[in-house]
């Protein structure tokens, strides 16, 4: 007898779970959006390879960043006060003050001893 229930009931649930043809659900995936343009499988190993130069610039920028707002902390830590400019830290980064790609420069504020890199 549960043999026949489950028969019967089995194919009646799947129906009735299923509204739509096909069996899908109402439920519907919104549709999934490009990241970028491209999307062509042709150019997908290009587009990976730019993808990551880019991930590694942005990187280098970060830790140049780090770099010299650490090297400013040590400075007000050991004169009592923020710097004036960059070029009284530089003697406290080995290898002096990072380089940035072309076309990024440091930007630094001596009242709050920020240094940002402005795109």
């Amino acid at each position: 007898m549960k043999k026949l229930f489950f028969v019967y009931c089995l194919p009646l649930g799947l129906l009735i779970g299923c509204d739509q043809p096909g069996g899908q659900s109402q439920e519907q995936q919104p549709p999934r959006q490009e990241s970028r343009e491209s999307g062509n499988p042709a150019t997908a190993p290009a587009d990976y390879v730019g993808a990551v130069l880019n991930a590694q610039q942005h990187a280098s920028v970060r830790m140049s960043i780090i770099t010299v707002s650490e090297a400013v902390k040590g400075f007000k830590a050991f004169e009592g006060r923020l710097p004036n400019d960059l070029e009284e830290v530089a003697h406290m980064i080995p290898g002096g003050i990072p380089d940035l790609p072309a076309g990024l420069s440091f930007h630094y504020d001596p009242e709050t001893g920020e240094v940002t890199v402005p795109r």
